[in-house]
């Protein structure tokens, strides 16, 4: 186990119901509390545990049935399941937690813990404030937070993106897949999907104990769904008791929300932005859709909600690892007059470690696909990275550290380099323009 910063001390003393997301998992828990307490609507509409779960790892004797008894070998077995189904096919997953295993299936969140320090067990054992008293297998349907995900209806088609959660990737998916499979692009998936809300409106009752629920994508302001649900919590009373979430691209300011949001307990908002002048930052998104500036203006049109605090989430990869120091110098600089921003980039004097332990804006590692995961990067790329790094971020020290390691993996740094070169054919873009430290790989 790491080093307790004094701040985990402190909050170890006081009892874990001061957990922070990256403090040392309480070791009388089970490993994980998300099949107790959440569920997750796939922009795909299957419901599974949570967003990071991976069905394509789960063993085969965990595989449900169908009607007739049959095993079901379809190996995304969560698909077509009722919320019902979903909760009651969890049980194996409950009994791997009780018994202290790291599931393959979920091992997206020991790689994060691993590379940055915080994961999504961690994140849900912070956000969750009246968690169960028990764990058992076969625990009843009492959920305290949903993932809800209306369908993958989005404006932007973002290089660490997919047609599973933009509906701008789907020719381009198609094309790549037809170059080279090894590029694991979702033809599957390329096609609209829009969740119908029928399904959630008719089970007020799941929603009685809910302290959180966040939207995602696609892109949450374009779904409709999401605006269902909101209005029915607030006509049912219920939406004072809710927290909302959110990761948005930041491009939609819809004036509907001026009429529900304020109904909210609280509004979380995690804008993603991935680079901090408008070439990377397009360049990473996919077109001139939105420019760096007009994110701003987005920014400062969510600002004028009382109840709003504000986050950035920043999606690390190859593309914009060496970009991070000055995408900081941005967050600071477009966040010094909001009133409900979060600011806590840096620690320029090194004199406050307690107010800057939480990096909570560099926490979101791409590591699918492969080939986009910094790590796998030469040596004399990540050394450069360092070279650039030269102020006292302490958002950026658990990568710092990361970058320190030899990790290069050349089957997907070339599986990388390929996959840049047809994409940027196809978009008449050279990656080289905006990354020239790149110059020297293509």
């Amino acid at each position: 186990m790491k080093k307790l910063t004094v701040g985990q001390k402190e909050r170890l003393a006081k009892g874990w119901n001061a957990y922070r997301h990256g403090d040392p998992y309480p070791e009388d828990l089970p490993t994980c509390i998300v099949p107790w307490t959440s569920i997750a609507l796939a922009a795909n509409g299957n419901i599974k545990p949570c967003c990071v779960f991976k069905h394509i790892h789960i063993p085969e004797e965990h595989h449900p049935y169908d009607e007739s008894g049959a095993t079901v070998k379809e190996p995304n077995f969560y698909k077509g399941f009722t919320l019902e189904r979903a909760h009651e096919q969890n049980q194996w997953l409950r009994k791997e937690f009780i018994a202290k295993r790291k599931p393959e299936a979920c091992g997206g969140c020991w790689k994060n813990e691993d590379a940055l320090g915080a994961s999504r067990r961690q994140w849900m054992l912070e956000k969750i404030k009246d968690p169960p008293k028990e764990y058992t297998v076969d625990a009843p349907l009492d959920l305290r937070h949903m993932d809800l995900n209306f369908g993958n209806t989005c404006n932007l088609k973002c290089r660490m993106c997919g047609s599973w959660g933009s509906t701008h990737w789907f020719k381009e998916d198609v094309k790549l897949n037809d170059i080279n499979r090894d590029f694991e692009r979702a033809v599957n998936h390329a096609q609209p999907k829009s969740i119908d809300s029928s399904y959630w409106l008719e089970r007020p009752h799941y929603f009685k104990n809910m302290e959180r629920i966040d939207f995602k994508g696609g892109e949450p302001f374009m779904q409709q769904g999401h605006y269902d649900v909101l209005q029915m919590l607030v006509d049912n009373g219920s939406a004072k008791n809710v927290e909302l979430g959110y990761v948005t691209n930041g491009t939609k300011t819809p004036e509907l929300l001026k009429d529900l949001w304020p109904h909210f307990k609280r509004i979380v908002l995690n804008v993603s932005v991935e680079a901090s002048t408008s070439g990377l930052y397009e360049y990473i998104r996919g077109g001139n859709t939105q420019t760096i500036e007009q994110l701003e203006k987005s920014i400062y049109w969510y600002d004028q909600f009382d109840n709003i605090k504000g986050n950035f989430s920043v999606a690390i990869s190859i593309l914009n690892v060496f970009d991070l120091e000055n995408l900081s110098d941005w967050m600071e600089h477009v966040t010094a007059n909001t009133k409900h921003w979060k600011t806590l980039v840096a620690d320029r004097t090194s004199d406050n470690l307690t107010r800057y332990e939480r990096p909570v804006n560099f926490a979101q590692l791409v590591t699918d696909p492969r080939y986009l995961d910094l790590n796998i990067m030469p040596m004399y790329l990540k050394e450069a990275v360092l070279a650039r790094w030269t102020k006292k971020y302490h958002a950026l020290d658990v990568l710092r550290e990361r970058l320190t390691v030899d990790s290069y993996d050349e089957k997907n740094w070339n599986l990388f380099k390929q996959f840049t070169r047809e994409l940027d054919r196809m978009r008449g873009t050279n990656i080289v323009d905006h990354i020239p430290e790149m110059a020297g790989e293509f």
